[in-house]
């Protein structure tokens, strides 16, 4: 009978043992859900690639839609409007640019949070959140290959996935661009 309850015992630790493990593991998995791995714009300032601003406008009737996009690498600024959700080109304007205004511009975006992830965001697809307001996407592009590809809105809505500083980011990206005030006007 002390050999029954003996194994009885042993079968109840390990099942005991065994819930904790999995309780343990679980945990750990779901505190790594939706961590982002931290990038470093300014590790990027010696390679070929670009960082790309896209604001989209509110969800509207087609001919009424439009969306910008303003895109510097170490070589080059362009700046791209477009009308309708086939995006037809508006407006279209590229500037040489240079090493060393590159290095700094990354250095502004870095420390405004351009590559600042919310953890714990899933919604990777922005269309619908906010839908009368604007939607913004920021992206590292290297080798015509997003490397981090985040949003926000207008709204402010926490599905976001974008951390950083709207306001600043955008202010750097648009000062890119030196007639932007005058390009970015509606025709």
């Amino acid at each position: 009978m002390n050999s029954r309850v003996i194994i009885l015992l042993v079968v109840i630790v390990l099942v005991i043992g065994g819930a904790i493990s999995i309780g343990a593991l679980q945990r750990n998995s779901q505190s790594n859900t939706g961590k982002t791995k931290q990038i470093t714009l300014t590790d990027y300032a010696q390679q070929d690639v670009s960082v790309r601003f896209t604001t989209e406008g509110p969800i509207t009737a087609n001919e009424n839609h439009t969306m910008s996009i303003i895109e510097v690498s170490r070589n080059t600024r362009n700046y791209d409007r477009y009308k309708t959700y086939t995006n037809t080109s508006v407006q279209s304007k590229t500037y040489p640019n240079n090493q060393t205004a590159f290095e700094d511009l990354l250095y502004g975006l870095q420390r405004a949070g351009f590559t600042s992830a919310k953890n714990g965001t899933s919604a990777e697809d922005p269309r619908g959140y906010c839908p009368t307001g604007s939607r913004y996407t920021y992206e590292l592009i290297q080798n015509d290959q997003v490397i981090v590809s985040l949003w926000s809105n207008s709204c402010k809505t926490k599905q976001a996935t974008f951390n950083g500083s709207d306001a600043t980011i955008q202010t750097l990206l648009q000062r890119q661009i030196p007639d932007y005030a005058t390009l970015s006007v509606a025709k």
